[in-house]
């Protein structure tokens, strides 16, 4: 092999070397068809092709429905074709997604068990006396053994409000339900879990006070401000209500619905009457003499609903309304127009308990 001649800049020089000249970047193929297709189906308003489909000629066109969640129908509008309901699936929340292992375990807990008892029940018939004793007391040790599992299970389904599981569970048992008590655990366990939904919506906020009157003179300051953070206290206070109202109205529901499912079961709704009124006693006795009356109002209306016996609510309900004109008719700087006002909220308390507001409320006052 020969060795190929050095360049010029290395034959005995010490020049330096060139900087090397940038990269020529080649020009950009003009567009092919299938691109201008695409540009010219995205520019009269339809969607290019999807991948894998330019040769194929198919293209994806946007339509306009129109739905009515009322009547649950759905009208295309662009192709103006009839009406189709609209396909509705049952999904799961987020609780019964992570529980639904552990239900199906129990599910299937329930039935192993169930197929044990069976057999016995049938052992049963064919044993003497002493040994018919013997079988049956080992049948009592399995049902009392299953019993703090189940406890838990419907504990736990009663609140995230799973009652189909619950339903599946009590019908698998079969005859040993009553044996294993889990009806009036159940009962319980949702007597429990409303009015305690109840205490939560209708308690208000403890310790209530009022704002101080430095605070009170910035919020009223006229200046940008104070402007600002009067209309956004107010707006807050607002919000709190309605949220509120919403929260008493569903636990309202709850156990209204309670009470006509076990409507038959005059022990159990006279038990919930009166939990429900030891809740509502102390709701009232938090809000004291001062109110709110929207509290007392709310609280003894539900009290009637429910059919609680009020005479155990009477004494307060009488307290606030004698405190609130008594205080109207010797104050010196309220007008009397306040006096009328409360009067007026004196008998609405008394309606929303469906009593008389001369005979069970109202009591002589300076």
């Amino acid at each position: 092999t020969t060795a190929s001649p050095a360049p010029p800049c290395c034959q005995g020089g010490t020049s330096p070397s060139p900087s090397p000249s940038p990269p020529v970047v080649p020009p950009l193929p003009p567009p092919a068809a299938s691109e201008s297709l695409m540009a010219s189906e995205a520019s009269e308003g339809q969607h290019p092709p999807l991948p894998g489909t330019a040769n194929s000629g198919a293209t994806v066109k946007e339509e306009k429905f129109s739905l009515d969640f009322m009547l649950m129908t759905q009208v295309n509008v662009t192709t103006k074709r009839g009406m189709r309901p609209i396909k509705r699936f049952e999904g799961k929340t987020y609780a019964e997604q992570v529980t639904e292992d552990y239900f199906a375990m129990v599910v299937d807990f329930v039935k192993e068990a169930e197929q044990i008892l069976a057999a016995a029940e049938v052992e049963l018939r064919l044993l003497g006396e002493s040994e018919r004793q013997d079988m049956q007391s080992q049948v009592d040790a399995l049902l009392q053994a299953m019993r703090p599992s189940l406890s838990e299970f419907l504990e736990l389904a009663v609140f995230i409000e799973n009652m189909k599981v619950i339903d599946d569970v009590l019908a698998l048992l079969g005859t040993h339900t009553e044996g294993l008590g889990l009806k009036h655990a159940l009962q319980r366990i949702r007597k429990k879990d409303v009015l305690e939904e109840l205490q939560r919506a209708c308690h208000p906020d403890s310790n209530p006070t009022s704002a101080p009157w430095d605070i009170l003179r910035l919020m009223c300051k006229k200046q940008p401000i104070g402007g600002f953070l009067y209309r956004y206290r107010c707006e807050r206070i607002k919000t709190k209500r309605e949220i509120e109202a919403k929260m008493q109205r569903h636990a309202q529901i709850r156990c209204q619905a309670l009470l006509s499912e076990y409507d038959n079961d005059a022990a159990f709704k006279k038990e919930f009457r009166d939990d429900a009124v030891v809740i509502l006693s102390g709701i009232l006795n938090a809000a004291g003499e001062r109110g709110p009356a929207d509290v007392y109002k709310n609280t003894l209306r539900m009290a009637a609903i429910f059919g609680c016996d009020t005479d155990q609510l009477l004494p307060q309900a009488r307290l606030f309304v004698s405190t609130m004109v008594r205080k109207a008719v010797t104050s010196r700087i309220q007008p009397l127009s306040r006096v009328v006002e409360v009067m007026e909220t004196g008998l609405e308390i008394a309606k929303a308990m469906n009593r008389s507001y001369a005979d069970d409320i109202m009591e002589l006052t300076p």
